[in-house]
């Protein structure tokens, strides 16, 4: 570990000279944090409420994470208008997960030992969820999900480790039944999904925006993050919007500034003088 770990830091100080932080022509220099600030600005310790966190660990994020919660696809940020999940079946995992703990239970009485790798990956699911929930002060969300991604392999971990441990055939099929009723729930979105776009894929909240863009000549502009690298990249930069809030490419921002007088600033919210281009997104001078 200690090797790998030397290794890496090695090869990114030889490749520090030659990147480019904030995009073509710049420097990591002017990158203004290094990942202990960041992960210090995100740290929030507060031991009153972890225990409130791990409680939404298993009503919000696992069954979202799981695909058993019922959410749109599109709040996972997929194009689409299907649903994932089903009311009442967030049960399933955990009948899924009390079968392979019993299992388990049989075979270490039986003297069957855990593989070594499986307690590594289920080692790393309890680290995932464990340094986040104390962490960020028990905020557990849908949104901050992303955080503890890895999570779901302490499962698997689990799983591996009752597979191993050789438990009884009754006990081994009702963890494949249950197995494949969770799999069957996981499964119809996805199936769902593909028909849906081989009838025709739904297009793009902001592929209308693009177009009236384009068809008003404006090429150069302000928005806020979550429009501007959208549509410089969709659109290849033929449109190079700046971020009006959070700046990951400066590269985008000296091209704004020196067309200036050709620039306009995108707002999500009325402006005093501006024109509606879509529903909810309004040209400001």
């Amino acid at each position: 570990m200690v090797a790998a770990a030397a290794g890496v830091w090695l090869a990114v100080q030889m490749l520090r000279p030659l990147s480019s932080g904030t995009g073509p022509g710049t420097s990591v220099e002017l990158l203004k944090s290094n990942n202990v600030l960041e992960l210090a600005a995100r740290t929030c310790l507060s031991p009153s409420t972890a225990a409130s966190g791990v409680a939404q660990l298993f009503a919000v994020h696992w069954p979202a994470l799981l695909g058993t919660a019922r959410y749109p696809l599109a709040d996972f940020g997929i194009e689409s208008r299907v649903w994932q999940g089903a009311a009442g079946t967030s049960w399933i995992p955990a009948i899924v997960v009390v079968l392979a703990a019993g299992g388990i239970a049989l075979g270490f009485a039986r003297g069957r030992l855990a593989p070594p790798f499986a307690v590594f990956l289920i080692l790393v699911g309890i680290l995932s969820a464990g340094g986040y929930v104390p962490g960020r002060c028990g905020a557990v969300g849908f949104h901050g999900m992303r955080y503890v991604l890895l999570s779901p392999l302490g499962l698997a971990g689990l799983f591996a480790w009752f597979l191993a441990s050789r438990p009884p055939a009754l006990v081994r099929a009702a963890w494949h039944v249950a197995l494949a009723a969770w799999l069957l729930v996981v499964a119809a979105p996805h199936a769902r999904l593909a028909a849906e776009y081989v009838r025709g894929a739904p297009t793009p909240a902001k592929q209308p925006l693009i177009a009236v863009l384009e068809s008003r000549g404006i090429r150069y502009g302000m928005a806020d993050y979550w429009l501007a690298y959208y549509v410089t990249f969709a659109t290849g930069e033929r449109i190079v919007l700046a971020s009006s809030d959070v700046m990951r490419i400066s590269t985008y921002e000296q091209i704004v500034n020196e067309h200036r007088g050709d620039a306009v600033r995108l707002s999500r919210i009325p402006c005093d003088g501006g024109t509606i281009l879509i529903p909810g997104v309004y040209a400001c001078r």
